[in-house]
């Protein structure tokens, strides 16, 4: 089957879409995640997009610049080091989620691939959690390293591994 990868933004109705997916795939509170979402989509150099199959989206993938002053970057940086080189010149992978019954179909691979060709940085950072192997293996599988094993974001919260990944843009 074929799979459309296409762009969304702050005010697409595919935004609504993508939420359905992260709220399906990590059972999240709707209100929640759509605050969450159009937070991120009003950052700069936000890219998202979802993954469409006969019609119905069942994938999304989105990051944006990586930088001071945000919260996961200073968490990240608290724990690496500011001057921590793959901090500078950084873009994060904030999310890549796909419906279940789609797994196991590349549709992950080219949503993390498309996303990850049209940022504009030459290092790119994810988090994700320490329990989730599958995760892990796939980003490793993509070339992705660990940089931190993992610590929680918050206190008395899971632990997240932090990774990271060189890209390099043709001009």
């Amino acid at each position: 089957m074929a799979v459309k990868i296409i762009p969304y933004h702050y005010r697409s109705p595919l935004l609504q879409e993508a939420v359905r997916v992260y709220i399906d795939v990590w059972q999240r509170n709707k209100e929640e995640s759509l605050v969450f979402f159009r937070n991120y989509a009003q950052l700069p150099y936000f890219y998202g997009f979802v993954a469409q199959q006969n019609k119905k989206i069942v994938g999304t993938a989105f990051g944006v610049q990586s930088k001071t002053g945000q919260w996961w970057h200073d968490k990240v940086a608290a724990q690496v080091g500011a001057n921590h080189p793959t901090l500078q010149e950084s873009w994060v992978l904030t999310e890549l989620a796909v419906l279940d019954a789609y797994r196991n179909q590349q549709i992950g691979a080219l949503l993390h691939d498309h996303v990850l060709n049209v940022q504009p940085f030459p290092n790119v950072l994810l988090s994700t959690q320490v329990s989730n192997i599958g995760a892990q293996r796939f980003y490793q599988q993509h070339g992705w390293q660990i940089i931190h094993a993992g610590f929680a974001f918050t206190r008395g919260h899971e632990p997240y591994v932090i990774m990271h990944k060189s890209v390099t843009h043709s001009c």
